[in-house]
């Protein structure tokens, strides 16, 4: 593991956040119905990079799916559970930088495949990431992305309903809070539009939802969806606006902990039919001409 890093993580590193992350891992890819979307060709991947990998869960598993790739996670901060995970495959490294200072870049070289996941709370400016990953992809490589983004969806809110619930309160706070860092939490919607202005080719976006809770009685599997998703929402939203709320909105910690309290409780009670959407976009680096 090496590190080249200073710039701090927004979101907190601790047992319970990284715990989250990882039951979110496999909500995911029961959500995906894998690590990835993206039409790879698996002999053609050699290198992979993975921005943002956390507590490394998607590129040690893409490591062991793909025994001929190295892959490369890059994250902010080092988190427990990842070094838990060690001894890490021989394909694996992990390396501690920032991927949005222009110097990290710099020595890293070209990869086949470059994935980042849920990362609208750390990205301030998708486009030059965006742009960065076409610079670090081989002719003919692929990048995915896959994120959630705000507003909350509510499938049965009235106007009325929708004004008092207290979950979608919280995550236009959450929004307004963000904006003060640079983050735009509406970002990944537009992830297509982003990735052909910057000059992927073969570029696709895919909708899903991030459940609130167990109400889409259509399936068992999107009632475990439902399931999942409520108990990562209701493990990490307080983790997730503590720190914002109080430096950006003037909130103190008291007032901060009891708003949560009826969010999370709204979240419990499964009052509404909400969900979260993600995205997931990819793109194809044009070939190199003959």
């Amino acid at each position: 593991m090496t590190t080249t890093t200073t710039r701090t993580y927004q979101l907190p590193n601790t047992k319970t956040e990284n715990d989250r992350l990882e039951l979110q891992h496999n909500l995911l890819l029961k959500t995906f119905h894998g690590l990835y979307r993206a039409p790879l060709s698996p002999p053609t991947i050699h290198r992979v990079l993975d921005i943002g990998c956390g507590t490394c869960n998607w590129p040690i598993a893409f490591a062991h799916q793909h025994p001929h790739a190295h892959v490369l996670g890059v994250d902010i901060e080092s988190k427990p559970e990842a070094q838990q995970k060690a001894p890490f495959p021989q394909n694996f490294t992990l390396h501690l930088a920032d991927l949005e200072e222009e110097a990290t870049w710099k020595d890293l070289g070209q990869f086949e495949f470059i994935h980042a996941r849920f990362l609208a709370v750390v990205v301030r400016d998708w486009p030059k990431m965006i742009q960065r990953c076409l610079e670090h992809l081989a002719p003919g490589g692929w990048l995915e992305l896959q994120d959630l983004y705000l507003p909350p969806q509510c499938l049965d809110c009235t106007p009325e309903e929708a004004a008092q619930s207290k979950v979608l309160e919280w995550s236009r706070l959450m929004g307004e809070a963000s904006s003060k860092l640079g983050l735009k939490m509406d970002t990944p919607g537009t992830f297509p539009q982003v990735l052909q202005t910057v000059g992927f080719q073969d570029v696709k976006g895919e909708d899903f939802k991030y459940y609130t809770g167990p109400w889409d009685e259509s399936s068992e599997e999107t009632m475990e969806f439902g399931r999942l998703g409520q108990e990562c929402l209701i493990m990490g939203t307080p983790g997730f606006s503590e720190t914002l709320f109080t430096t950006q909105l003037g909130w103190t910690e008291q007032q901060h902990a009891e708003y949560v309290a009826e969010v999370v409780q709204e979240m419990r009670e499964v009052k509404f039919k909400t969900f979260i959407p993600v995205k997931i976009c990819y793109g194809r680096k044009p070939a190199a001409a003959a």
